[in-house]
């Protein structure tokens, strides 16, 4: 059974574990332990992601063999999080990673779309979660390489100037930006920064717009006809 067909009938669960994760990001500034908790459950989600997603036996033990590196380098991360190498590793192995899931997902939308079932929604939300999950590593590593550089940051903090943006707060914009709500409280103040935060606000409007809405059209248009 290829991943394809695995996916039918599991994208919810995936779904929601996704979603998940999102929710229970604040354990992670609880203490290193449950930084450590939250990277294994990330794991856990990814993992059953690259279970129902991969196409064959030898992408399944590739994919895997790459997120078991890709969890491995998180949870020595947790530890050396000051560590800016490990750091700019951790984000680009998370972005490659998660991208390689995103692709997969996509690649069933669009294999299946033209019948559209909820399995199919949920699998074209659920990458636009991941888009949310994948440009936080993405921006931090911005952010990590532009303080190794010129010793200041690409974002900023507006109640806080000098304080370096944490993982979690870059969550936070990552998803006000891929939803363009645009709060203000955090802007990029260097070129790389905006173009990255330019790029995820295209995508975030393109995809909802496009994508999930003639998804959504076209179930409601099936639906209707039975």
């Amino acid at each position: 059974m290829n991943g394809m067909e695995r996916l039918k009938g599991r994208m919810l669960y995936f779904f929601l574990l996704t979603l998940g994760l999102i929710l229970l990001l604040p354990i992670s500034e609880i203490s290193q332990t449950w930084a450590l908790v939250y990277v294994v459950l990330y794991s856990v989600t990814l993992g059953f992601g690259i279970y129902i997603a991969a196409i064959d036996r030898m992408h399944f033990l590739a994919t895997a063999a790459s997120g078991l590196t890709t969890a491995i380098i998180g949870a020595i991360w947790v530890f050396q999080a000051d560590n800016m190498l490990l750091s700019l590793g951790n984000y680009l192995s998370l972005v490659l990673f998660q991208t390689s899931i995103i692709v997969l997902l996509l690649q069933f939308v669009f294999r299946f779309g033209e019948r559209v079932t909820t399995d199919v929604i949920y699998a074209a939300v659920t990458v636009y979660i991941m888009l949310g999950t994948t440009f936080t590593p993405l921006n931090m590593f911005i952010e990590t390489l532009t303080r190794m550089t010129t010793g200041g940051g690409a974002w900023q903090i507006h109640y806080s100037p000098e304080t370096a943006i944490s993982w979690q707060q870059m969550a936070y914009f990552s998803f006000v930006t891929l939803a363009t709500m645009g709060f203000g409280d955090i802007t990029p103040i260097t070129s790389w920064g905006q173009m990255a935060s330019i790029t995820q606000g295209v995508i975030g409007v393109m995809y909802t717009a496009i994508l999930i809405g003639r998804l959504v059209g076209r179930f409601e248009t099936i639906s209707e006809t039975r």
